[in-house]
């Protein structure tokens, strides 16, 4: 992981592999000190709330569901794009900034996969993929950063071996049509008072195969992102990432949005993919300018 000095005003470093971090960049400070400001005005200390709070999870969904559409996250999720990158405003695609709780293994059984996979997850449980696999946007960046302080057996975890390197997925076989109908069925289900089987289940994005995973697993070195507070680490979508399970006793918070350089879109310009068999055209609709200020609304 490379430490980035702002501004970067090419993202080729990124679409090489390149794993970027910004440190303490003051709107990824400020950022972090709202959601903290959100969180405790539930809870008295977020990462152990579930050994007290029996209706954690429920108020938790709730906090992630007003977070995606609060005007001080936008605004900030907005200026730590552009302190990071340097580049115009209307150059800058995003799709919808997120907050996400990973949960301890005791309390992982207590959360709603149906309910956490509609228009705003909450759950940071993923395992691994990558996230050009289904979206086909090789421009594609990530950037992430956690709200309390993390550790290796609580974070996100890259593969920069595979960065170049085939794995066996389910690219292939992934519809995001055959999602979103499932989700919106899940949804409609769920305001019934229904419920759901697991039969009725439809991936929510394409992943790698057990065999491709192992693979993975076996012939590499992860790289579990471990930043402090105030950080924020960008890598493009085409790496091979997922959760590292959450072995501790404290949940994580973190909060991530996906970007879109314009011009790199528009000259073809993006990370190389080495296995992705997506099929059909780049979800280009997923992002807006940043301009049109809609990054964090529904």
């Amino acid at each position: 992981m490379e430490h980035a000095i702002a501004p970067i005003r090419r993202f080729t470093a990124l679409y090489d592999g390149k794993v970027l971090l910004f440190k303490q960049l003051p709107a990824a400070r400020a950022l972090v000190k709202h959601v903290q400001d959100l969180l405790e005005g539930e809870f008295v200390d977020p990462p152990t709330a579930h050994k007290r709070d029996h209706d954690f999870v429920i108020r938790t969904e709730s906090i992630c569901q007003r977070f995606s559409s609060d005007a001080t996250a936008t605004q900030l999720w907005e200026d730590v794009i552009l302190q990071a990158s340097g580049v115009e405003k209307h150059d800058l695609y995003w799709d919808k900034y997120k907050l996400r709780v990973q949960t301890t293994a005791n309390n992982a059984q207590q959360w709603d996969r149906l309910s956490l996979m509609g228009k705003n997850p909450t759950k940071s449980e993923l395992p691994m993929h990558r996230d050009t696999w289904g979206s086909n946007c090789a421009a594609q960046i990530n950037w992430w950063m956690p709200i309390y302080p993390i550790c290796e057996n609580r974070t996100l975890q890259l593969f920069p071996d595979f960065f170049r390197c085939p794995i066996e997925n389910t690219s292939s076989e992934w519809k995001v049509k055959q999602f979103s109908s499932w989700r919106d069925r899940v949804l409609e289900n769920k305001e019934l008072g229904l419920g759901s089987t697991d039969a009725d289940e439809y991936p929510s994005l394409p992943v790698a195969t057990t065999a491709g995973g192992e693979h993975a697993e076996t012939h590499s070195k992860p790289l579990p992102i471990v930043i402090e507070c105030g950080d924020v680490v960008a890598f493009s979508a085409a790496h091979l990432h997922g959760t590292v399970p959450n072995t501790t006793d404290l949940n994580r918070f973190s909060t991530e949005v996906r970007t879109l350089y314009m011009p790199d879109v528009n000259a073809g310009r993006g990370a190389p993919n080495v296995d992705g068999k997506p099929g059909g055209k780049a979800m280009l609709h997923w992002f807006h300018c940043l301009e049109q200020r809609k990054g964090g609304c529904v």
